[in-house]
C-alpha cells in the first residue's frame, strides 16, 4: 500500500485547482480561474480520484473510472453552474472564442447525438475505464509520481476490468512516451488528441 496516495477529500480541492492551472495552462479548463476549476473538481469526489500527498503538499493527481460516470458528473457540473462559468468566462478573455465555439457545439449535439447507441462511442475502446486526468507538479516530474498513481489506479480497478484508455495531445511526446513505457498501445487519432489503450493480464 503506497501510504503517500489517497482519495481526494474536498478541502484539498484548491490545491488541486491550482495544481490543475500550473500542469494544464495551454488546456480549456486551465484557462479559468481557480475557483471554477475548484468546483468542477468538486462534482468527482464519488469518483477514483486520486492524490498524491509528500510533507503536507501535493505533487500530483489522477481522476479516472467509467466513462459514462464521468461524463454524467461534467453534464451535471455545467448544468448547474452557467452563472460562475458565464463569469469565469468573462474573466478569462484568451478563451472568449473557444467558448462560444463549444457552446455552439453543444447546442447541436443534441441532433448529433440522436440514434446514438449507449456505449457506441469508439473512443471508450474496449472499456469503459479511462483515466480522465493526471498532473504531477513541475519540480515532481521524472520522479516516478505518475507512474505510482497510474499503478495505484490500476490496482484499485475491478478484476473484471480488461482494459482501460486515456486521451493525450499530439504535441506532447513526454506524455506519450511515459504512457508507451506504462503499456500503453495506440488506439486512434481524432483531432489533436491521440487515444492509447492499456490490456489488463489479471
Amino acid at each position: 500500500m503506497n501510504e503517500k496516495i489517497c482519495r481526494v477529500s474536498r478541502n484539498l480541492l484548491r490545491e488541486i485547482a491550482e495544481l490543475h492551472k500550473e500542469c494544464f495552462a495551454d488546456h480549456f479548463l486551465g484557462n479559468y480561474p481557480v475557483f471554477v476549476i475548484k468546483r468542477f473538481y468538486s462534482y468527482f469526489l464519488d469518483a477514483p480520484f486520486l492524490v498524491f500527498r509528500e510533507n503536507g503538499h501535493i505533487h500530483g493527481f489522477l481522476l479516472g473510472g467509467d466513462i459514462r460516470d464521468l461524463a454524467g458528473h461534467k453534464k451535471r457540473f455545467i448544468s448547474e453552474n452557467i452563472p460562475l462559468l458565464l463569469l469565469g468566462t468573462l474573466l478569462s478573455p484568451r478563451i472568449w472564442l473557444e467558448a462560444f465555439s463549444r457552446l455552439f457545439s453543444m447546442g447541436l449535439s443534441g441532433f448529433r447525438d440522436k440514434g446514438k447507441k449507449q456505449g457506441e462511442d469508439s473512443a471508450q475502446a474496449d472499456s469503459g475505464i479511462c483515466i480522465l486526468s493526471i498532473a504531477v507538479s513541475p519540480q515532481m516530474r521524472g520522479s516516478g509520481t505518475a507512474r505510482e498513481l497510474v499503478d495505484f489506479f490500476e490496482e484499485s480497478l475491478d478484476p473484471s476490468v480488461s482494459a482501460y484508455w486515456l486521451a493525450v495531445k499530439k504535441d506532447n511526446p513526454r506524455a506519450i512516451h511515459f504512457y508507451e513505457k506504462q503499456g500503453f498501445g495506440y488506439y486512434k487519432e481524432e483531432g489533436d488528441l491521440l487515444y492509447m489503450i492499456k490490456k489488463l493480464s489479471r
